[in-house]
């Protein structure tokens, strides 16, 4: 919603997962200050019993996922094209991911181009 409203600015996977990451940081403050209130209420509290919760963390068979995605992914670039993948994947800027592998920011537009082909072909 915040998102169609131009709230977020998302260009990369990093940056997702950045803002993902706050969230459920946020989140679980939220969920601290809300369990740990002075005012709370302990009577109130039920037992679920046997009931499944949800949880934010991602099942073994994502992660698995991720992990194939991410070796099928590193068969592709070379140790240079890995490098600055790696920067991209972690939020840094197209500039900022040149400055840090030491690469044109053509370098880094081309494998930022064949990262985003490689990633609609893997995942169709």
């Amino acid at each position: 919603m915040r998102h169609n409203i131009g709230l977020y600015e998302i260009r990369n996977w990093g940056q997702l997962f950045g803002l993902l990451s706050l969230m459920v940081a946020r989140r679980a403050s939220n969920r601290v200050r809300k369990f740990s209130s002075l005012a709370r209420d302990s009577e109130r509290d039920q037992s679920l019993g046997n009931t499944p919760v949800a949880s934010n963390e991602p099942s073994p068979d994502d992660v698995a996922a991720l992990a194939d995605l991410v070796e099928q992914l590193r068969k592709i670039f070379d140790a240079e094209q890995w490098a600055v993948v790696a920067l991209l994947m972690e939020g840094h800027s197209i500039r900022e991911t040149a400055d840090k592998a030491d690469r044109t920011t053509t370098f880094v537009r081309t494998v930022r181009e064949k990262l985003a082909a490689q990633l609609k072909k893997l995942t169709q």
